[in-house]
């Protein structure tokens, strides 16, 4: 009887500290204050942004590809549609294509604050323009929609910038601290010449920033099933990123007279273990915070789960990692980009690489991938080349001050919406930036639906004039916010 009692009351703790955890994992109280960001003329900022669309910024790998002319055409753009801008705010360019502008305050005690952006934008491969259904540097307004590379990635926060800084200033509106506003030139080609500079700078004058926002996530709907709100993915920290060449040289020969193995089934072997053989899958601090705001939203069984990962991460993981979104932010990432063999069918490779892309996990760095790949193709004749190797960012705290402010605007502006931290999967120059600032954070403040993230660095890159208005709303108000 004794032995009964004490499992019963084994059960029955068990039971209520299931139940407590679950009804103690509540929504988290909105921010609420005074929304007035003024008018916004719609109209006006899509055109701004469809010049700006018009003018073929396209950064490549090889500098002597990259006409430079058009970057030159851009600066101009700038300074021609945004005069007050450029009078009333200091501006200078940094390494001859990068710009960096100074907005005085009336506290210049105040740490300023670090706006961010790049006008470059990735090309549009050959043979794919007849799949645009407008020309993809036409800047084209059709359908409620600007059409062109870069719309979203990201010459629409380059605008919406500067739209909102250049309307406050007709306003007489001073800022309570200083601003700052950087935009890079080659952030698609990793920022070497653009922000790495420009940070350097920033560091040399001995600048310390309030906090500093960049391009980011988006407000997006069911990346997490059972939540019905739109999110509004606020990036604390992004994932490491690195690029790693696997090559083989053989013999070669006659592809009649093969040999047991070539230099490209060899490299494919190893591409093969490394899918194989993943990195292994964690729940990091930042992911927690994700959950613990998202997981309230959600089911009764997900809430159970979630507040209570102390019993149920094993399954939660199973659960979250066969979704690709989830599984990206539970691991490091590992997918085959690039390759090449011989010229011909015929010939056996004298010579065969694959390039494999990954992404770190916050906690992870690239001396730990390094080991990683070598342990599993152990035993394979296989050459290794990082060819970009970044670690993942520092983490900036959501309980601070400035992640606060950042998630008032977007309730402000995006009111149907519930702001959360994030773990950015992609890249960006924000990274560069760190010993400016520990608040670095990374949010794109305009809607897009799953199927639009294709678009992205793809086919039919565009976005709705609304949105572009609400790209210009939320920098408006993020101002006067600070």
């Amino acid at each position: 009887m004794t032995h009964f009692l004490i499992i019963f009351f084994i059960l029955v703790s068990f039971l209520a500290v299931l139940v407590w955890r679950t009804v103690s994992f509540k929504p988290k109280n909105t921010i609420s204050a005074v929304y007035d960001a003024g008018a916004v003329d719609a109209d006006k900022a899509a055109e701004n942004l469809a010049g700006a669309i018009r003018i073929k910024t396209v950064s490549n790998e090889d500098y002597a590809k990259v006409d430079l002319s058009q970057f030159d055409s851009f600066k101009k753009y700038l300074a021609g549609t945004y005069p007050r801008v450029h009078t009333e705010l200091s501006c200078e360019t940094v390494n001859t294509y990068s710009l960096l502008y100074h907005w005085r305050s009336t506290s210049p005690e105040k740490n300023p604050v670090l706006l961010m952006a790049h006008y470059d934008v990735v090309p549009v491969e050959d043979g794919s323009e007849a799949l645009w259904s407008h020309p993809p540097f036409s800047g084209e307004i059709a359908d409620g929609m600007i059409w062109g590379r870069g719309t979203l990635d990201i010459k629409c926060q380059v605008i919406g910038i500067l739209e909102s800084v250049e309307a406050l200033l007709e306003e007489g509106f001073i800022p309570d601290r200083d601003l700052y506003i950087t935009f890079g030139h080659d952030e698609e080609i990793d920022g070497q010449q653009g922000a790495l500079v420009t940070a350097a700078l920033l560091e040399k004058r001995g600048l310390s920033f309030e906090f500093i926002l960049d391009e980011g996530s988006t407000i997006t709907e069911n990346i997490m099933p059972g939540v019905k709100k739109p999110l509004a993915l606020i990036g604390t920290c992004e994932k490491g990123y690195a690029d790693v060449k696997l090559s083989c040289t053989s013999s070669g020969g006659h592809s009649s007279r093969p040999l047991d193995s070539t230099a490209l089934s060899t490299v494919c072997e190893g591409v093969s273990r490394l899918q194989k053989h993943q990195f292994r899958t964690r729940t990091t601090l930042p992911l927690k915070w994700f959950l613990n705001t998202v997981g309230p939203e959600m089911s009764l069984i997900d809430r159970i789960a979630l507040s209570n990962l102390w019993l149920f991460n094993r399954l939660f993981i199973r659960k979250l990692s066969k979704l690709p979104s989830g599984n990206a932010l539970l691991r490091t990432t590992t997918a085959a980009t690039m390759a090449g063999g011989s010229p011909q069918a015929n010939i056996l490779p004298q010579k065969a690489w694959v390039v494999l892309n990954f992404r770190l996990l916050n906690g992870e760095t690239c001396e730990d991938l390094a080991g990683h790949i070598k342990k599993v193709l152990r035993g394979l004749d296989i050459k290794l080349d990082f060819l970009i190797s970044n670690n993942p960012s520092a983490v900036s705290s959501c309980e601070s001050n400035a992640f606060k402010t950042i998630v008032r605007t977007v309730t402000q502006v995006f009111p149907d919406t519930l702001p959360t931290p994030y773990i950015m999967t992609g890249a960006s120059d924000s990274v560069k930036y760190e010993k400016v600032s520990p608040n670095i954070f990374r949010f794109s403040p305009y809607r897009m639906k799953p199927d639009d993230m294709g678009r992205i660095h793809g086919n039919n890159e565009c976005i709705p004039v609304e949105s572009m208005a609400d790209v210009v709303r939320f920098y408006r108000q993020l101002i006067k916010n600070v």
